[in-house]
C-alpha cells in the first residue's frame, strides 16, 4: 500500500516542483525580455532564466520528489537541462519568427509544456532512478 501512495504522489509532488520552477523560469525570462526590449534577446533571456531555475528544480526533485542521493544525478540532471534549454530557446525563436503576432511569453509557456511532460519521464526512469 505504501509503495502505491509513494507512486501516487511522486507525480503530484514533480507537478509541484516544476511549477514552482516553471514560475520562476516564466518570470526571469519576462523580466528579462522586458529589460532588454529585443526578439535577439530571446535566446540569452531564455537560457539565464533556465539555469536559475533549474537549479532550484534540481534540488527539489532530488531531495522532495525523488528523494535521490546519487553523485552522478546531478551530472545527468545539467546534461537534460542543456538540451531542454537549447530545444525551448531555438523553439521560441523559430516559432516567435512564424507567429509573429503571438506574444513570446505565451509561445514560452506552450513550448515549456511538452518539455514538462517529456522530462517527468527522463527524470523518473533515467536521471533519479
Amino acid at each position: 500500500m505504501k509503495l502505491k501512495i509513494n507512486s501516487l504522489l511522486t507525480p503530484v509532488k514533480y507537478i509541484f516542483s516544476s511549477g514552482i520552477s516553471f514560475v520562476v523560469d516564466q518570470l526571469l525570462f519576462n523580466l528579462l525580455m522586458f529589460i532588454l526590449k529585443d526578439n535577439i534577446f530571446i535566446i540569452i533571456s531564455k537560457l539565464i532564466a533556465r539555469a536559475i531555475s533549474s537549479l532550484l528544480n534540481f534540488l527539489l526533485n532530488s531531495k522532495v520528489v525523488f528523494k535521490n542521493k546519487g553523485k552522478n544525478a546531478i551530472i545527468k540532471y545539467y546534461l537534460l537541462v542543456v538540451v531542454q534549454a537549447l530545444v525551448s530557446s531555438f523553439s521560441i525563436y523559430v516559432l516567435k519568427l512564424i507567429l509573429k503576432n503571438i506574444q513570446v511569453g505565451l509561445i514560452s509557456i506552450v513550448v515549456d509544456i511538452v518539455i514538462f511532460i517529456v522530462n517527468y519521464f527522463v527524470q523518473k526512469e533515467l536521471i533519479f532512478k
